[in-house]
């Protein structure tokens, strides 16, 4: 009763309030999480059960999280269709995605960062009945060993000078080798490295066209997006999010 009556009140306060109060998120994350490990989300592809903790806030137990995403995989998602979830953090997506493509299809969910993909893999054992596999692999233009670090909170992202590594992967190789079966849909989140991930993919992009939802990092993604795809016969919406579907 506790965490439902704190959910709905701080789903209620102006964003400018809550900023003053952001020192109090570890207090309100284990207040949420006592005696509620597991809450039902109620969304509309269907529900599932989520937990909160410091990655998420109370707008995923409300089904409020990135509504645009939300709409585009409705519009997409047919059941059987296979979705890569390319920077899944916590998994709503995926989740929400692998309610869609039930029974038959499936989610793999593409998260590099250890402490995110505990969260990740938490979820995704709470809903044993959904089809999502969790790859541990960083997307990107080759397959290597890159650095990694984490900034802007729970947000993680490749760079040369990160203190710890993680296990670079292509789409096409990954493709290519059997690991995953082609995808229908590309979701994108990846915190400014969307770039290398669409050139480690523009074989699988050529021959199985999927489609692409890019989040927006920044005022040039549309146009990254836009130059990387349009070669390819995409017609490339802006969005946000970036949405791209082959001619």
């Amino acid at each position: 009763m506790m965490a439902s009556s704190l959910t709905w009140l701080t789903s209620v306060l102006p964003s400018s309030f809550k900023y003053k109060l952001a020192g109090l998120r570890p207090l309100y994350t284990r207040i949420l999480g006592f005696g509620q490990p597991l809450a039902t989300v109620h969304s509309a592809a269907g529900s599932f059960r989520w937990t909160i903790d410091e990655l998420t806030s109370q707008a995923y137990l409300r089904a409020a999280h990135e509504p645009a995403m939300q709409q585009l995989f409705l519009r997409h998602l047919r059941p059987g269709s296979v979705v890569w979830d390319v920077g899944a953090h916590a998994g709503f997506h995926s989740l929400f995605a692998a309610l869609l493509v039930r029974p038959t299809g499936r989610v793999f969910a593409f998260e590099p960062s250890p402490r995110t993909r505990d969260s990740l893999e938490f979820r995704v054992r709470a809903n044993p009945e959904l089809d999502v596999v969790v790859m541990p692999y960083a997307l990107g233009d080759c397959c290597s060993v890159l650095g990694m670090e984490t900034s802007r909170g729970s947000q993680s992202h490749i760079s040369e000078s990160a203190r710890w590594t993680v296990e670079g992967r292509t789409i096409d190789s990954l493709v290519d080798e059997g690991c995953c079966p082609p995808p229908d849909l590309i979701k994108i989140d990846v915190e400014g490295y969307e770039e290398p991930v669409l050139r480690g993919a523009l074989e699988t992009l050529r021959k199985f066209s999927p489609i692409l939802l890019c989040d927006y990092n920044d005022s040039n993604t549309f146009e990254l997006v836009a130059r990387n795809l349009t070669p390819l016969d995409y017609d490339v919406r802006p969005g946000p999010p970036v949405c791209a579907v082959r001619c």
